[in-house]
């Protein structure tokens, strides 16, 4: 999965981090995904700096907070993916893609799932994952219907190559030169209704450069949108 390219990067916490100590070698790769060094700037929409380049632990030392608790480091979403997939097949759990789940059960100390091809898969415990509208509610709960939240996510990773091709934009989304070397920045646009969050960062796999860009919108009816700012 190192070419998996769809997602972005995000902050794991404390809860979602706390068992990892089960399991030492899922631990490890952790640690080494996670960007340690990473920089934060920010900007208002109109290109004018608001914060300067600083060392996200230091920001977060500057906030009381410990950057060796998390979430003190950033993950990529893509890398945190294979991670899990490594880890289970570290266990010998045998993965099976392209299957789509249509209905789920339970019986007693039995549980499983039918497929749309008539297949069954059973065992002591169904871990339903399959986010807003599972067909899983109807045996927890009932089903619950999407409800417009007012907002819009969009959000994508590619290689950095893509920028040899505009100089000034190239420029401009460089790295950060830190005491390693080039380390990773994390740079912030804060607008009206909009959240512009580019994130640069280099790992080295078969695409050993990755843009996650993500983009936070609220609708333009959305009342609780603030004024525009100059």
């Amino acid at each position: 999965m190192p070419n998996t390219t769809p997602g972005d990067m995000y902050f794991m916490g404390l809860s979602a981090t706390r068992f990892f100590h089960h399991w030492p070698d899922m631990a490890a790769e952790f640690d080494r995904i996670s960007l340690h060094n990473a920089w934060i700037e920010t900007f208002k929409h109109n290109g004018e700096r608001m914060i300067p380049a600083l060392k996200v632990s230091d920001r977060l030392r500057d906030a009381g907070l410990d950057p060796d608790t998390p979430p003190g480091t950033f993950q990529m979403r893509p890398l945190v993916y294979q991670m899990y997939v490594n880890q289970v097949r570290r266990l010998g759990v045998r993965i099976e893609f392209g299957k789509k789940v249509i209905e789920y059960w339970e019986d007693g100390e039995r549980a499983g799932v039918l497929t749309d091809e008539g297949e069954r898969f059973e065992g002591d415990l169904v871990v339903a994952a399959d986010g807003v509208g599972s067909k899983s509610q109807k045996l927890v709960g009932g089903q619950v219907r999407a409800m417009k939240s007012g907002r819009a996510m969009w959000r994508a990773a590619f290689p950095r190559r893509y920028l040899d091709g505009n100089e000034e934009v190239k420029a401009f989304f460089k790295m950060k030169e830190g005491e390693t070397g080039e380390e990773p920045i994390i740079r912030t646009w804060l607008g009206w209704v909009v959240f512009l969050c580019p994130v640069f960062f280099q790992f080295f796999f078969s695409s050993p450069f990755f843009l996650p860009f993500p983009l936070r919108k609220k609708h333009a009816d959305d009342e609780t949108a603030p004024a525009p700012t100059p």
